[in-house]
């Protein structure tokens, strides 16, 4: 295991947080996932934050290797968040949800090659947080690509799309007509071209850049996605203190739907933070 954690990031400590909300069943299939595809043997710490956890979770926990921490209903999602800083002692930390599993068509050599590469531009201060989600493999719960190609012209279909959303057949003119119309709101979804344009970073060169296989994305343009996520430690503490009032937005947001409106504000948008996309490991 060190040999592994040291080709990742050579004298650092990577963790896995796993938020888990009352849905054993669903976990215990992610974990599995995990188990099947070596994904576990990356990490130095793994610890599952269970929200109205009861204490059968921690066998769970236990069975897996890794640690738990019971977080009361009445702190929610945003208690579990919190604890993340409070608990691990790591230097990069992975966030995933009980329902992300691994993609199905992953192996451990390919799990540590995207890891690698996500942290390498982590290590090098080229993003602030990468997202680690399997971008190409299936329809986003806000169907992010078809919004997208509501306000836009697809210039070249991305290699790697899969058809997993309808896209807007609408003509151009329209479609600028629609920029028009709502230029804030047509602004915000530029982002998510990272998922159908074959060259964004050619498309929209002031907010999207390339670097190597990622794409390197400024938030003022890409909402923050509770969607699995790897940064540094201390990205909550340094970078969300200028995005929302800090207590309240840990101590406020009982689910996670309710942590990402906190989030989304004119003041994320104004932040500029770097928004990694990988093609990813999950689904």
């Amino acid at each position: 295991m060190d040999g592994v954690k040291n080709y990742l990031v050579k004298g650092k400590r990577v963790g896995l947080a796993i938020l888990c909300d009352n849905a054993p069943r669903t976990l215990s299939r992610t974990l599995a996932s995990y188990e099947r595809t070596g994904l576990l043997q990356f990490f130095d710490e793994i610890c599952m934050f269970f929200i109205n956890g009861r204490k059968e979770d921690e066998a769970l926990a236990q069975r897996y290797g890794a640690r738990s921490c019971l977080i009361p209903a009445d702190e929610g999602f945003g208690g579990a968040i919190k604890q993340i800083q409070r608990v691990m002692d790591v230097d990069y930390v992975l966030v995933v949800e009980h329902d992300c599993a691994v993609w199905g068509g992953a192996t451990a050599e390919k799990l540590q090659n995207r890891l690698s590469e996500a942290l390498g531009v982590l290590e090098r201060d080229a993003a602030d947080v990468v997202r680690l989600r399997h971008s190409w493999m299936g329809q986003s719960a806000v169907s992010a690509a078809s919004i997208y190609s509501y306000f836009y012209p697809v210039d070249q279909l991305s290699s790697r799309w899969v058809h997993a959303e309808n896209l807007s057949d609408a003509p151009a003119w329209i479609k600028f007509l629609r920029r028009l119309r709502s230029p804030l709101r047509s602004k915000r979804w530029i982002g998510r071209s990272v998922y159908v344009e074959e060259n964004p970073h050619l498309k929209f060169p002031n907010y999207i850049h390339k670097d190597g296989n990622l794409f390197i994305v400024d938030s003022a343009v890409f909402h923050w996605s509770n969607q699995p996520s790897i940064f540094p430690m201390d990205f909550l503490d340094k970078n969300m203190r200028r995005v929302l009032n800090y207590e309240n937005a840990f101590t406020q947001c009982r689910t996670s739907q309710e942590f990402e409106r906190a989030v989304n504000t004119r003041k994320w948008r104004q932040s500029h933070l770097r928004i990694g996309v990988a093609q990813g490991i999950f689904i």
